[in-house]
């Protein structure tokens, strides 16, 4: 398989729990997302499932407005009506951001380890997963200083406990603190050079 289990385990658990048990769409969590908006006063959003980040990856601009929440709510109850779960997983792990201009888990194995998403290890696959969804953060807090920063150590920690509640893999824990204890990136740093530049320009095309 090209891309490893380990990903696809990690990223249900770092991003949506129920992902296997939904049609796309999760009614309370974008209820709570709504009121959390309320009381910030600004459109924050959240409350996406997986199916509903994908299909605003593919589909849709960056402004945050209303008009787009429901076109993402539209088109993750298109994407589920006609793939199937692990389609949709694979089209997710090939359309995200994991870093500056850089979409899809086959550029961000090459970028941060040197190497194809088919090699990555368990703590790797755990790592691009906890990434989400502050990658281009992350990549400066963590890649760009060669150490993982202490609020991603946590967030890697977490998922990988949410991901042994889910799969019942217990044994995952083990399996990530042996690698952990070696993880470590490629050491070119590349794009690092270029973090003032983070964020500007407009999005790159990308296919998949």
């Amino acid at each position: 398989r090209l891309i490893p289990d380990d990903f696809f385990k990690a990223v249900v658990a770092a991003e949506d729990a129920l992902y296997w048990r939904h049609d796309g769409i999760l009614i309370p969590s974008l209820v709570a997302a709504l009121q959390a908006n309320i009381k910030a006063g600004q459109v924050v959003f959240g409350g996406s499932t997986i199916t509903m980040q994908l299909a605003k990856n593919l589909y849709l601009d960056r402004d945050r407005v209303i008009s787009r929440k429901i076109q993402e709510i539209a088109l993750a109850w298109v994407l589920e009506q006609n793939l199937t779960k692990p389609e949709i997983l694979e089209l997710y792990a090939n359309a995200i951001e994991f870093g500056p201009a850089t979409y899809g888990i086959g550029k961000a194995a090459a970028l941060y380890f040197n190497k194809p998403a088919n090699a990555l290890t368990s703590a790797e696959s755990l790592y691009l997963a906890s990434i989400l969804p502050s990658p281009t953060r992350n990549f400066a807090e963590s890649y760009c200083q060669a150490r993982l920063s202490p609020k991603l150590s946590r967030r890697m920690q977490k998922v990988a406990m949410g991901l042994s509640n889910l799969s019942q893999e217990r044994d995952f824990m083990q399996i990530y603190a042996t690698d952990f204890h070696n993880f470590q990136f490629q050491t070119s740093l590349q794009g690092c050079e270029s973090l003032d530049r983070i964020g500007q320009g407009k999005r790159p095309a990308r296919r998949l």
